[in-house]
C-alpha cells in the first residue's frame, strides 16, 4: 500500500485493523518491519526509516482471519459520496 506523506516526517505508520484479525508479517520499503496490533483495533507499522513530506512509503501486511460480522460490509458506508447496495 503506497502511501504519501502529507504531514512528515513520520517512523510509524497507523492503519484501523480489526483486533480480531492475525497480523503475521510486516514490510515497509521492502523490508520486514516489526508493528504491534491492539485490541482497539490500531495496527502500528515501524516504518524502515524516516520519511519526508512528499515521499512515498510503501507497507505490505498480512494478515489472516475473518471481520467481525463474517465479511467487509460497504452497504451502510459512504462510498465515494454516494450509498453502496
Amino acid at each position: 500500500m503506497p502511501a504519501l506523506v502529507v504531514a512528515g516526517p513520520i517512523s510509524v505508520l497507523q492503519l484501523d485493523l480489526f483486533s480480531n484479525l492475525f497480523v503475521s508479517a510486516a514490510t515497509s520499503g521492502g523490508f520486514a518491519t516489526t508493528w504491534s496490533h491492539n485490541a482497539t483495533d490500531l495496527l502500528t507499522v515501524n516504518l524502515d526509516r524516516s520519511y519526508l513530506n512528499g515521499e512515498t512509503v510503501t507497507v505490505t501486511v498480512t494478515y489472516s482471519g475473518v471481520p467481525f460480522g463474517g465479511s467487509l460490509n460497504f452497504n451502510n458506508s459512504p462510498v465515494n459520496g454516494n450509498k453502496g447496495g
